[in-house]
């Protein structure tokens, strides 16, 4: 019988890893929420182009009420963070 010691297959590995880099998160004072909010800001960072290449203004200017909002938001969770910063100042701008 050939078995293997170390690490196990299967979705208990999956569930260990998980649990190890979320303990060294916490440990590490990083928030969920921070964490999220930073990869939503790299999302829309990487979309922002498409409302500059919209023909139709009106749906712009109706998609971009709304994604503002979320910038406030996100600006809620991570004050400090000069990509969504200049990504929400931007927005304004081209709102107004």
């Amino acid at each position: 019988m050939n078995k293997r010691i170390g690490i196990t297959k299967g979705p208990r590995w999956g569930a260990s890893a998980f649990l190890i880099l979320a303990l060294c998160a916490a440990a590490a004072g990083c928030s969920m929420t921070r964490m999220a909010a930073k990869q939503t800001t790299a999302i829309m960072l990487l979309a922002a182009p498409t409302y500059d290449r919209e023909s139709d203004l009106v749906l712009a200017e109706q998609a971009s009420a709304s994604n503002l909002k979320m910038m406030e938001g996100l600006l809620e969770v991570t004050p400090d963070d000069a990509d969504l910063l200049l990504l929400t100042s931007g927005s304004f701008t081209r709102y107004a």
